[in-house]
């Protein structure tokens, strides 16, 4: 059925990808296929569930296309394009080492698109940008920021529950070890040395000196702050492009995006006074971080308030703990920040206040953190 997946065309003997995955090329032949697959998953598919939804028998499927570059294709899966393979290795990673619900990530493809010229370079040039396919499950649930209004007590208790359980269960993973600079250069030397041609002599010369003293990345008790493997991080709160690694906190602070452009926007006391914030304690740790933990992101079943899925992992990877609350109340600017009629008539809680206790509770008091981050935003002018 052309609305169902097959495995066959244009993929063979899928199976479940691992982190230390290697994308696949993308034969154009198979790029227009996903992207027919996408366009009847966005257009005619779409319409489709919206239609059956509307006499009552769309189920589960009525949630149609879960959002931006993202397109549910069937039952089973969505293609997320536009990706880093970031996204779906920290996906693969926290699957492998925890019981997160992380939806699977079963393919990943890359599509180098033609150049179009570059300076220096002529039409003919290969250079060209990448167009990434991430073929991941279809999850069940809905966002717990959508039912929250209609959850129950008993259904509201469990998803606390888990969601505390699980954030403690992210936060506690390991950061895999990496290989220091100076074991690369020495196989950079090995590998100049073992070659005959007169520039790869040159170059081993000229680069004698400069590779016997390549730093280590590597220090025991040491953390980075960045995407798995070393990687720089995406977070559109900070910047439009991927940024970073950083070796220690402070670099990440004082990066373009963050102190370092209040140091040349701001006077001095501003400066000082956002950085005393931010480093009023000496004892914060790098944990790795979905830096993107909304109600819009945690799907649920409404019934029984059991956490599906957490979903939308492009701005994963390693960060200071207290980044997770600041993110996790960052842009809230949809319907479910505000109480219902029934909640403000009450006087319950609503969701805002639940979701800041929750966080607070693993995350710890970053109350000073969230005022420093709010004041930088209003000097980057950002919008909310």
């Amino acid at each position: 059925m052309i609305l169902t997946f097959d495995r066959t065309l244009p993929f063979t003997a899928l199976s479940p990808l691992q982190s230390e995955f290697q994308p696949h090329p993308l034969h154009p032949a198979h790029k227009l296929y996903l992207d027919f697959r996408i366009y009847l998953a966005r257009t005619v598919f779409r319409f489709i569930l919206r239609l059956f939804s509307a006499l009552g028998a769309g189920g589960e499927l009525g949630r149609g296309n879960p959002g931006f570059r993202i397109a549910r294709i069937s039952r089973q899966y969505c293609i997320k394009w536009g990706v880093r393979d970031v996204e779906a290795r920290a996906m693969c990673f926290v699957r492998e080492n925890t019981g997160v619900p992380v939806p699977q990530v079963w393919g990943f493809w890359s599509h180098r698109e033609p150049g179009s010229g570059v300076a220096g370079k002529g039409k003919g040039s290969k250079t060209g940008s990448r167009l990434n396919y991430m073929l991941i499950e279809a999850l069940p649930g809905e966002p717990v920021g959508d039912i929250w209004a209609d959850m129950d007590e008993t259904a509201r208790e469990r998803f606390k529950r888990e969601f505390v359980g699980y954030l403690r269960e992210l936060r506690g993973l390991d950061q895999p070890p990496l290989p220091t600079r100076e074991v690369d250069a020495n196989s950079r030397r090995s590998d100049l040395a073992e070659s005959s041609a007169p520039s790869a002599q040159a170059l081993l010369a000229e680069e004698g000196d400069m590779l016997e003293v390549a730093p280590s990345l590597s220090v025991t008790g040491h953390r980075y702050i960045g995407a798995l493997n070393h990687q720089p991080l995406t977070d559109h709160r900070i910047a439009t492009i991927p940024y970073g690694p950083f070796e220690d906190v402070q670099g990440w602070l004082n990066c373009e995006y963050l102190l370092g452009y209040v140091s040349r926007a701001r006077p001095r006391d501003v400066y000082e006074s956002l950085e005393q914030q931010l480093t009023r304690r000496k004892d914060w740790k790098v944990v790795f971080t979905h830096s993107d933990l909304t109600p819009r992101n945690v799907l649920v079943e409404k019934h029984s308030g059991r956490i599906t899925g957490i979903v939308d992992w492009d701005s994963a990877g390693w960060c200071v703990e207290w980044w997770e609350g600041v993110k996790g109340l960052y842009g809230w600017t949809d319907r479910s920040f505000l109480k219902s009629t029934e909640e403000a008539e009450t006087g319950s809680t609503g969701l805002l206040e639940v979701w800041r206790g929750l966080l607070r509770e693993v995350v710890g008091d970053f109350d000073g953190e969230l005022k420093a981050d709010e004041g930088m935003r209003d000097i980057y002018g950002f919008p909310y």
